[in-house]
């Protein structure tokens, strides 16, 4: 008999891990569901919004359970393996890190994470004077630092059901960008558009966004909760950004 086996009859060290890997995936997935909703909350969404993020969440569910029995499935069982590191499920994510002061070039795209947008209206401040235009793409009117308002292109999101559609505001967007290259684009629509027409839309919209802003020579610069995506969610909107702020 092998050494690296268990003993006869008693639990296996491969089984009980596998137990409490399923258990701990179970629970961050509770957990960032409340943690969303208590975001939502805090920041004064009404009732009806709420429930209309508890309705996406649960429309996402099936998804969810079935990356998190792939990954489960991709773990490796027995023996020595539980012991060491599991092997990464998918390759490196091409952003990189940054610390500190961050410089705003033509031709990338910017993922700034925190709760309420202060460094990135800075990062679009800084770098506006190097920029052909300012295009903000938000539910609210947002004011840069060192920006004259007169340069800054509004695009407001439909966050009521009563306004154009998100195809109708694309190509308002796709047009100025067209006639204006070398813009710096602005982004904090992320939890309105997740809340209003779900996951998958929301980052298909993100990468036709990143996408536009390159064709047209400028930058992208978006702002997202760090509570607002589950681990999967968040790691497929990372794959659309280049610098990680």
């Amino acid at each position: 008999m092998s050494d690296d086996g268990p003993p006869r009859g008693d639990p296996g060290p491969s089984d009980e891990e596998y137990a409490r890997d399923y258990s701990d995936g179970y629970a961050e997935g509770v957990r960032s569901a409340l943690r969303e909703i208590l975001a939502y909350a805090a920041r004064g969404h009404t009732v009806a919004e709420l429930r209309y993020l508890v309705q996406s969440r649960l429309a996402q569910l099936s998804d969810e359970v079935e990356h998190k029995r792939r990954t489960l499935l991709a773990l490796p069982r027995g023996g020595s393996a539980w012991r060491n590191p599991a092997r990464p499920l998918s390759s490196p994510r091409p952003w990189a890190g940054v610390g500190g002061t961050v410089r705003v070039t033509p031709g990338r795209t910017y993922l700034v994470r925190e709760a309420q947008p202060r460094r990135a209206l800075e990062l679009v401040g800084d770098a506006a004077a190097s920029f052909r235009q300012v295009a903000a793409i938000s539910a609210h009117a947002p004011t840069f630092p060192h920006v004259d308002p007169a340069r800054v292109r509004a695009f407001s999101l439909d966050t009521t059901g009563e306004g154009p559609p998100i195809e109708s505001v694309g190509g308002d967007i796709r047009t100025f960008l067209k006639e204006n290259p070398g813009t710096i684009v602005y982004f904090d629509g992320l939890e309105e558009l997740h809340l209003h027409i779900g996951s998958a839309a929301t980052l298909k919209f993100v990468q036709w966004l990143a996408q536009e802003s390159q064709n047209a020579r400028g930058a992208l610069i978006a702002v997202v909760h760090p509570q607002m995506l589950d681990p999967k969610e968040e790691a497929q909107l990372e794959h659309f950004f280049q610098v990680l702020a």
